[in-house]
Parts: structure tokens; sequence; C-alpha cells
């Protein structure tokens, strides 16, 4: 079971005997410090909007011990089609064939305007990583550990960006030649539940310090922490470098690849959702997929193996996270001389 609220090393709550069904009372600390995250906003095109339209209700799946219910912690707004293709429009926009403010910039440039995301998001930690444990149910070390970890994670792909303009002139095997890397395009971010902020920062942050333009399609699970970010965006970039898109990802992702306005499919999920959104590009040939798809994570328990350790391991890499990690252990496979 995964706990919500409370701090790394206080004393665990007074959660319900109910397997599987965390619960809180309405008179606990934990309760009326719970979040409530307005997401009736949009960012496109550099202004973050008002949302007067259909908006989804976000429920935590930590129940309150008196009704019954699970817990209200925000809400997101349902986009439609219309406003989707708006958010690919701004981010073409703000690319415009690679002569948008943004792509011609310098890498340090953007490298300061990235920096100056971290410095913002790291103010907002204490929310975020609350936001985060109420809505995908980790306990507050695992939240906080995927916040610290994409921030350490950012920090070394600046390094690694830096290094890139160290190259230069290159020889490989008697072959001179000048390196130099540029931006793609616009790229479609479609990041995943289990882990909102990690796995969509590990591509996001990559596309925006080359010089691309991203709109980023936050998930229906997990993607309060992204709403709370998006006045943080609107400030540290120019116009349209920077677009969200929420709502049912059937309904606005479709007619956003139908534009062809999208260079870069950045996604974590299954092969046939990946498929059939490739699919709707008019130009799939040309489209650069960066794609996490299907885990099938395989442990092998080998003859000479340490059957302590091996279960151990085998166990915390099944049941770490209830499962949901990418790299959860989904298959076995023991040598037949120790098999039973």
């Amino acid at each position: 079971m995964a706990a919500v609220g409370g701090h790394s090393g206080s004393a665990a709550p007074a959660w319900g005997d109910r397997i599987g069904k965390p619960e809180v009372s309405q008179d606990s600390e934990i309760y009326k410090k719970r979040p409530y995250v307005d997401g009736a906003k949009v960012l496109i095109g550099g202004e973050v909007r008002p949302w007067g339209g259909k908006c989804a209700g976000v429920l935590s799946p930590v129940y309150c011990t008196e009704s019954g219910q699970q817990i209200p912690i925000g809400r997101q707004a349902t986009m439609s089609p219309k406003e989707s293709v708006e958010a690919v429009e701004a981010a073409q926009k703000a690319w415009s064939r690679g002569r948008g403010d943004w792509p011609r910039r310098t890498l340090e440039q953007r490298v300061a305007a990235v920096e100056k995301l971290v410095a913002t998001l790291k103010a907002q930690r204490t929310e975020i990583v609350s936001v985060l444990q109420w809505e995908i149910c980790k306990n507050d070390a695992d939240s906080a550990k995927e916040f610290d970890r994409t921030m350490d994670f950012v920090g070394a792909l600046i390094a690694a960006a830096r290094g890139f303009d160290s190259e230069g002139l290159v020889c490989e095997e008697g072959v001179h030649a000048l390196l130099k890397r540029s931006p793609v395009g616009v790229m479609m971010n479609l990041g995943p539940s289990n882990y909102p902020f990690n796995e969509t920062y590990a591509t996001l942050i990559p596309a925006l310090l080359m010089g691309n333009t991203v709109v980023m399609k936050i998930p229906n699970t997990g993607g309060l922490a992204h709403c709370l970010t998006m006045e943080t965006y609107a400030s540290c970039f120019p116009a349209g470098v920077v677009n969200f898109v929420s709502g049912r990802g059937r309904d606005t992702m479709p007619p956003c690849m139908e534009t062809g306005l999208i260079d870069i499919f950045a996604f974590i999920g299954s092969s046939k959702a990946a498929d059939s959104l490739v699919k709707n590009h008019p130009q799939p040939h040309r489209l650069k997929n960066l794609l996490s798809l299907d885990a099938k994570n395989l442990a092998v328990v080998m003859e000479d193996a340490d059957l302590d350790t091996a279960v151990r391991e085998c166990l915390a890499g099944s049941t770490s996270y209830n499962g949901q990690r990418c790299t959860a252990i989904k298959l076995i496979m023991v040598h037949k001389s120790i098999a039973e």
C-alpha cells in the first residue's frame, strides 16, 4: 500500500485496514493539508489562459474514511481538437522552419532559460511533490525522489549539451568532419502516468536545449503536477516554445498528428497506441520517433545463484511501486536444476 502525506521519518499515519485501499480521516493533518490544483487553464502561445470549457475532476486513489469516497484533489481542462491544434500551430510559429527566436538562440542562451526553469521549479518542490503523492499514490520518499532525480538529470543534460560545443572538428578513420548539431522542429511529447514528471522531462528538456519547440500532452492521471508549472514555462521561454494540451488523448492527439506539423514524436506506452498515432501523420516516414513501448523485462536466475538474494531482488523488481515501473520485472527464467 502506498502512503500519502506525512514526512520522511515521521510516525506512520493511521491508514485504513482494507488491503489495497488507502484511506485517511477528515480529522487528520494529512487530510487537512491535501492539495487542490485548479487546472482550468491552458498554456498556448506563451499565454496562460483561463479555461471556460469542460473540465475533468481528478480524484486521488486515497479514500476518505468517513465518506468512503475518493478524495477530490483538482481538475484539468478537457481540451477539444480545436484548441489542441492551436497549440501545435503555436509551436510551429515559434519554430518558423528553424528561423524562430528559440532555434536561433545560442546554446548558452537556451541553457540560461532552462536553468531559470529549474530554479523556479525547485521553489515549487514541496507543492509538486505533494501533488505527485496524492494523485499517483506514491509515498513521500518516492515522490520526492522523482522530483529530485529529474532536477539532477536536467543538470546532467546541461553539462552534456555544453560539451557538444567543444567537439568541433572530428576525425574518424582518416575522414575529417566539422560536427554541428541542429534542432529538428516541433516535438509532440506524451509522458506516462506512473512517472509523469521524470519521464516527461527525459525527452522534453533535451528537445528544448537543442532548440526545438514542444507540445506537451499531459497525462490524465499524473497531470496536476504539470498544471502547477504552466506559469513557470510562460515566464521562462519565448511564446510558443512550450505549449500544453490536456484532455482525452483519443480526442486531442490524432488531430494534432493530422496537421503534419509534428516533426518529433516522443511517447511512452503501448505499441498499439503509438502505431495508431503515427499512422495519423500525413508523412509518417518523415516523423522522428522516440518511443518506449511494451516493456517485458526479464530476470534470469542462474544455477549457482544465491536463492535468498535472487528471491529478494525478484520480488523487489516486480512489486516495487506496485509493479507500475516501466523497468519492473515481468518475466522470470529459472535454471531447471533449481526450479520447483
